[in-house]
């Protein structure tokens, strides 16, 4: 598996969805008595199928949402989410720009949004929103090791070695991910033993480094 592949997953368990808006407004009997009050309601909708992974109604849900009130940055984010699970990643660009310019602050959208624009090979759009998405929450561990990611990809394996070790020491729980692909970059620096090291580290942790440690480390 090549390291794109590793990235794609990596920001796949990166992706963020915002939570439930806050319940309706109670009126008379509960009754649904506004756009803005329908619009939550749609939202709503959506989260709870895009947890039961049924993108195709939950996409329709957010089409809704937003009809009733096109303001709403986390609508756009949502939805965003949605058509990238349906492969449709033009239109998570559009709806996560969209939410991005209603909420200056949505690091989850620069982080979602670099994703993509690294599949379209925009490697400097991609940075700059990693970079933002890390200046606003600097205590994200995701977004440094997808900052490692592209980083080696662009062939910068020090400054990958340094968002892999940065997201280390964030991660609540260790990733053997960020092992395996911290051991790529040490490796990319003919740094043998420290790739060694931090293969079996990753399996260790849970991910299946046995590749790497069979073609470069002495058993």
């Amino acid at each position: 598996m090549g390291l794109l592949n590793f990235f794609m997953k990596s920001i796949i368990l990166c992706f963020v969805i915002a939570l439930s808006q806050p319940a309706l407004s109670q009126t008379g009997n509960s009754i649904l008595d506004s756009d803005s009050d329908m619009a939550i309601f749609y939202y709503n909708q959506g989260i709870n199928k895009i947890e039961l992974e049924d993108y195709e109604a939950a996409l329709l849900d957010f089409n809704e949402a937003i009809k009733l009130n096109a303001k709403d940055a986390d609508f756009y984010a949502n939805r965003g989410y949605v058509k990238g699970e349906l492969d449709d990643f033009i239109g998570a660009i559009e709806d996560y720009t969209i939410g991005i310019l209603l909420d200056p602050n949505d690091h989850i959208g620069y982080n979602n949004r670099a994703k993509l624009k690294f599949y379209y090979e925009d490697n400097k759009g991609a940075m700059k929103d990693f970079d933002l998405a890390i200046k606003i929450d600097p205590t994200n561990s995701d977004y440094y090791h997808n900052r490692g990611v592209l980083k080696h990809d662009m062939e910068d394996f020090l400054g990958a070695i340094e968002d892999y070790t940065k997201s280390m020491e964030l991660e609540t729980e260790k990733d053997g991910l960020t092992y395996y692909n911290r051991a790529n970059s040490k490796k990319a620096l003919q740094d043998f033993l420290g790739a060694c090291s931090d293969a079996r580290k990753a399996v260790q942790f849970g991910y299946d480094a046995t590749e790497l440690i069979n073609e470069n480390c002495n058993q």
